[in-house]
């Protein structure tokens, strides 16, 4: 019997490493074809005689005294023609509304919303748009900065009438630490990866709150940011495909966020986030029944990763070392050091194709034995708040500011593509919505 339970053990082993073999390898071809096919265009000065769209940036904030400068400076610096900034400060009890003031006192594109008591992330984010007065709406974190042609970048989709709502691409704007380098690679491998496949197939998932852009007529018909979960971004997302909206990933329009530097930090977060998805996946679940895009594959790959894929990456981690003693130790240690090598090369890919930092590859092996296991921390903790029905706290995260403090190295100033270029001045007006494919 225990001979049995042995190698049936073994055999699921196997098969989760032929698995996730596959599935890298099936990563790294997407990559290169990215790579040859996506090549861009040669970039071309003198975009000025484009018609722009109105964009208003609202940018919710609690107690963000120590970064919310930095953004509002970084915002200014991308010189987007028709621009407002509403700063809405969610009852905060530190100088965040004086500071937001004395910036707005210089520059008149800047206003601040102050409301009187703190009413939540989604709340504030809707007092924002109520408030806005522009015909696109661009949703920016206080502690985000961003780069100096992301609002360009990121409106594009809708100026060319490809998109209803636009993604943006979030990066780690601070990774002095190794938990940051982590994250960093989750950002820019994992995330940013999802969504492009995701963004081909209509089936983007998450919008994210840092960086993301909308149509206000769309935002307000899908029924703008809702409290009801902890992921406000995630659920407006399934509303607008459920309204048949078109979402886009823009990997251009490059955002970066500060990561949380501390473990227990970094464990708040990740509660927040899977609690906050499984939120979204029972209350979007009926969307299965439909038959388009985000039902076949989207909301599938959104429950597989928010409920099987952090303890499946756990058991592929462990699982080894129940067979340390047996003969078939030898062949895991090969098949897994298959997978890290496969991995090392996707990621080294992807690196060299966003232009990121080097270095940051090197830690792709500690992150394979470290990563997983610190997950099924915040997975167990969201897990039973969900299935008991507890709240989870929003937990804000203490600001280090760093990337506030290093915001002028992060970015260079881009043109945009000449393809871009010649198809936004052959539209003089913002086109209507139109139904997708969603």
């Amino acid at each position: 019997m225990e001979n049995h339970l042995s190698g049936t053990l073994a055999l699921a082993l196997l098969t989760l490493f032929f698995a996730r073999l596959a599935g890298i390898s099936a990563l790294i071809a997407s990559i290169r074809a990215r790579l040859i096919v996506g090549k861009r265009a040669p970039q071309e000065p003198g975009t000025r005689d484009i018609k722009w769209p109105s964009v208003c940036v609202v940018v919710p904030s609690f107690n963000e005294e120590k970064v919310v400068a930095a953004t509002l400076r970084s915002l200014l610096k991308t010189h987007y023609p028709r621009l407002e900034i509403l700063v809405i400060d969610d009852g905060s009890s530190d100088r965040t509304s004086d500071i937001v003031g004395a910036i707005a006192a210089d520059h008149g594109r800047v206003g601040l919303v102050a409301l009187h008591q703190n009413v939540g992330k989604a709340r504030a984010l809707n007092a924002g748009v109520r408030a806005a007065r522009s015909e696109c709406i661009v949703t920016v974190d206080a502690d985000t900065v961003v780069a100096p042609d992301f609002l360009h970048r990121i409106v594009t989709p809708i100026v060319l009438g490809h998109a209803d709502a636009v993604a943006g691409n979030v990066k780690v704007g601070n990774r002095q630490c190794l938990k940051c380098a982590f994250q960093s690679l989750e950002y820019t491998c994992t995330l940013s990866t999802s969504r492009t496949f995701q963004s081909c197939c209509d089936a983007i998932t998450t919008l994210p709150g840092v960086g993301s852009a909308f149509r206000k007529t769309a935002l307000i018909a899908a029924g703008g940011f809702t409290p009801r979960t902890r992921a406000e971004d995630t659920d407006l997302s399934f509303e607008l495909a459920r309204s048949r909206f078109r979402r886009v990933y823009q990997p251009l329009a490059v955002a970066y966020t500060e990561a949380p530097i501390t473990w227990r930090s970094l464990l708040r977060q990740r509660v927040r986030w899977i609690y906050g998805n499984m939120q979204c996946a029972a209350l979007h679940l009926g969307q299965l029944r439909s038959c388009n895009a985000m039902s076949l594959l989207g909301l599938p790959q959104f429950i597989f990763e928010n409920f099987l894929a952090v303890p499946l990456k756990f058991l592929f981690i462990v699982f080894p070392f129940f067979f340390i003693r047996d003969a078939i130790f030898s062949r895991l240690l090969l098949l897994y050091g298959a997978c890290i090598t496969l991995d090392w090369i996707g990621v080294a890919l992807i690196y060299w194709h966003e232009k990121e930092r080097k270095i940051e590859i090197l830690y792709v092996p500690l992150k394979w034995c470290i990563w997983p296991v610190f997950m099924m921390a915040p997975y167990l903790v969201a897990l039973w708040h969900f299935v008991w029905r507890r709240g989870v706290s929003w937990n804000k995260l203490e600001r280090s500011a760093q990337v506030a403090r290093k915001a002028g190295s992060l970015t260079a100033p881009r043109g945009l593509d000449a393809d871009e270029t010649r198809q936004i001045r052959s539209r003089r007006s913002i086109p209507g919505r139109r139904p997708g494919n969603g």
